[in-house]
């Protein structure tokens, strides 16, 4: 009785806007896709980038490593990335600032992991 066919709506598709570190960290992997992916070093001579160097471009459009303060974005996606990459990819080495660079140049195997870590920390 206070149930009646009329009340049901279908539901209604809601799409949630990203925030700016998880688009800053979806960029960063369609810049590795597009670009290619690169080990040891920020950017090949083919224009590869790691990925801290596609970090950095998708951040300001610079994938070099400079020690100017870079924005809140920069630092809460970076933040998020190396919180992933120790709970889920099991990476704990010495510095946790630095798992991002060490996962990159040890561990990851491919362009695919790489892009697969950033849209997964992405979503998460």
């Amino acid at each position: 009785m206070l149930s009646n066919e009329k009340w049901v709506y279908p539901p209604v598709e809601v799409e949630i806007p990203f925030k700016s570190w998880q688009k800053l960290l979806l960029d960063a992997a369609n810049i590795i896709e597009k670009r290619g992916w690169a080990l040891g070093e920020f950017e090949t001579q083919h224009h590869g980038v790691c990925l801290l160097g596609a970090l950095h471009l998708a951040d300001n459009g610079n994938p070099s490593y400079q020690f100017k303060p870079r924005g809140f974005t920069y630092w809460w996606a970076k933040r998020k990335l190396d919180r992933h990459l120790r709970k889920v990819e099991h990476c704990k080495f010495l510095f946790r600032g630095l798992n991002c660079m060490k996962w990159n140049d040890r561990i990851a195997n491919s362009k695919y992991d790489v892009i697969k870590v950033l849209r997964t920390a992405a979503r998460s």
